[in-house]
């Protein structure tokens, strides 16, 4: 009888932490801030470059409070993977890849996350229960380089944009329109999408 009711116990003490964890994860929003003038839909036609293969390598560096980290492996590749699958949905290509040694053209994009994670309001929000809201602020410098069959660089371009995550019980009306995760996904893809809207118009691609 004693065990019966210690794994009621348990069972719910494991519901409650799970639903505790769901609230604390769900009550963030992040916006998105793009430099003045910049087009946040790219005009990308199916086919533009029909007879190219391109392939997409991605890293990243995030410098945090004096801290630098690099991206892991696994990581970067879910990132790049993700690009490949959306650029390959719009049928610009012939074939979008990860295989550099097949592809017409390599592209490299090297992302720089600065930014501050305002720690000590984060502090005093969580004494509150994130009654006082807190926020944190991510800055991304993207430098895209583009380099033909011969690896010769035929083009380099950058984008920059800024994903503000407020976390607080008064945003979770906003969190199904603002998640995070695919605020920062569309974020970053807006700005490829704008960048190989930019080098087809240069004839980049030839």
């Amino acid at each position: 009888m004693d065990q019966k009711l210690g794994r009621k116990s348990m069972t719910k003490i494991k519901l409650s932490l799970i639903v505790v964890a769901i609230m604390v994860t769900q009550n963030c929003a992040t916006f998105i801030s793009y430099p003045e003038g910049f087009k946040e839909e790219a005009s990308l036609v199916e086919n533009a470059i029909s007879n190219k293969i391109l392939s997409i390598d991605y890293n990243q560096k995030s410098v945090m409070s004096g801290t630098t980290t690099i991206l892991s492996d696994d990581m970067r590749k879910k990132v790049r993977d993700a690009y490949i699958k959306n650029l390959t949905k719009t049928k610009v290509f012939k074939e979008v890849t990860d295989n550099i040694e097949k592809a017409d053209y390599k592209l490299t994009i090297d992302a720089l996350d600065t930014g501050d994670p305002n720690l000590i309001l984060a502090f005093f929000s969580g004494l509150t229960l994130m009654i006082i809201p807190s926020y944190a602020v991510d800055n991304f410098e993207m430098t895209y380089t583009i380099k033909d069959g011969k690896n010769k660089t035929v083009g380099e371009y950058k984008r920059s944009a800024s994903f503000t995550t407020w976390i607080s019980w008064f945003v979770l009306p906003l969190t199904p329109f603002y998640f995070t995760s695919s605020q920062f996904d569309s974020g970053t893809q807006a700005m490829l999408d704008s960048v190989i809207e930019e080098a087809i118009q240069a004839k980049v691609f030839k």
